[in-house]
C-alpha cells in the first residue's frame, strides 16, 4: 500500500492512499475518522496497530467523490502534520571511509527543520552560493507508526509502518558551513509515498541509485549500513520519544559523482519502496 499526503487548492494537506493514477482520499471517506482518523499521523498509528487492513478496509469502501486524480493534486512529505524527519550520518562503513573519518560507535544525528522538507512537486532551490557543489544523496526512511520511547530491539520493527526514499541534499561548500549545509531550505526531499511494511521484502537488503538526466551518478545497498534498523530504532527512541508519523532517515551509502546540475533534476530511488523526483533551481 502506498500511503501519500497531498494539498487540495485551497492549500488543505489530505491523508490518502494511491492506487495507480488515483488517489483515494481518506478524509472524504464515511468511515475515516471513526477507525483510522483524518490526520496522516493517525492513519499510520492505526496501521501498525491492526495491520494494513485498518485502512485497506476504508478503501475499499470508498464513493467515487473520495477519489481524486494524481495529476490534478500535489504531493507533498509523508511527514506527519507534528512529525519530524530525523537524519543520522555515519551509518554506512564505506562512506565514511570515503571521507576519511572515523568509525564510531553511534551514528550522528540531528533533526530537519520542516523548511527544508519538501515533496516531488517541488525544487530545489539552490542560492548561487553553493550551485557549484551540492550533492544529492539516497536515504531509505523508516517511518513510525507506533511511537514510544526506550523502545527495545525486540520490539522496535513493530513501530515501523514502512519506509520512504529521502534525499539529503548537502552544500559540500565553505558557506554555510557544518551542520547548516544540511538544514538549508528544499534540502530534504522525501516521498513521494510511505510503502506500507508489508510491501517491502528485505529492507536491508535494497539496491538504491541516484539518477541525474538520466545518468547513474550513484549505486548502493542498504546491505552496506552497518547498524540493524531495530539498533536504530532503540538509539533515537534513547534520545527522543518518537511519535507516529516521525521519519528517520538511516544514512547514505556515498559514492556520488556528480553534484546538482541547476536547470536539471534528480532521482532517488529505493527498490521496493518508491523514487523521487525533483527539479533543480537556482535563487
Amino acid at each position: 500500500m502506498k500511503l501519500v499526503r497531498f494539498t487540495d487548492d485551497e492549500g488543505e494537506v489530505h491523508p490518502g492512499v494511491l492506487q495507480d493514477d488515483v488517489i483515494v482520499d481518506l478524509t472524504e471517506t464515511g468511515r475515516t475518522a471513526k477507525e483510522t482518523g483524518s490526520e496522516f499521523g493517525t492513519v499510520l498509528e492505526a496501521i501498525a496497530r491492526r495491520g494494513p487492513s485498518a485502512v485497506a478496509e476504508v478503501v475499499d469502501g470508498a464513493s467515487d467523490e473520495a477519489t481524486v486524480s494524481r495529476s490534478n493534486v500535489n504531493l507533498t512529505y509523508p511527514v506527519a502534520e507534528r512529525g519530524r524527519l530525523i537524519s543520522l550520518g555515519g551509518a554506512y562503513t564505506e562512506h565514511l571511509q570515503e571521507r576519511g573519518q572515523k568509525i564510531s560507535a553511534v551514528p550522528s544525528q540531528w533533526i530537519v527543520p520542516e523548511t527544508a522538507l519538501v515533496g516531488p512537486d517541488d525544487p530545489i532551490l539552490l542560492p548561487e552560493r553553493v550551485s557549484d557543489f551540492t550533492m544529492p544523496a539516497v536515504e531509505l526512511g523508516l517511518v513510525v507508526g507506533k511511537g514510544g520511547h526506550y523502545i527495545g530491539e525486540a520490539d522496535a520493527m513493530s513501530h515501523v509502518v514502512g519506509y520512504t526514499v529521502v534525499n539529503d541534499v548537502t552544500a559540500r561548500t565553505g558557506w554555510p558551513g557544518p551542520m547548516a549545509y544540511k538544514l538549508m531550505d528544499t534540502f530534504s526531499p522525501c516521498g513521494p509515498y510511505l510503502t506500507t511494511a508489508d510491501s517491502v521484502s528485505s529492507p536491508t537488503d535494497l539496491e538504491m541509485t541516484l539518477h541525474m538526466g538520466g545518468k547513474k551518478i550513484c549505486h548502493g545497498s542498504t546491505a552496506g549500513m552497518r547498524f540493524s534498523l531495530q539498533f536504530i530504532i532503540r538509539f533515537v527512541s534513547s534520545i527522543l520519544e518518537l511519535k507516529p508519523g516521525d521519519v528517520i532517515a538511516t544514512g547514505d551509502p556515498g559514492r556520488v559523482q556528480e553534484s546538482l546540475e541547476v536547470g536539471g533534476d534528480v532521482t532517488a530511488t529505493i527498490d521496493e519502496v518508491g523514487e523521487i523526483t525533483n527539479k533543480v533551481k537556482e535563487i
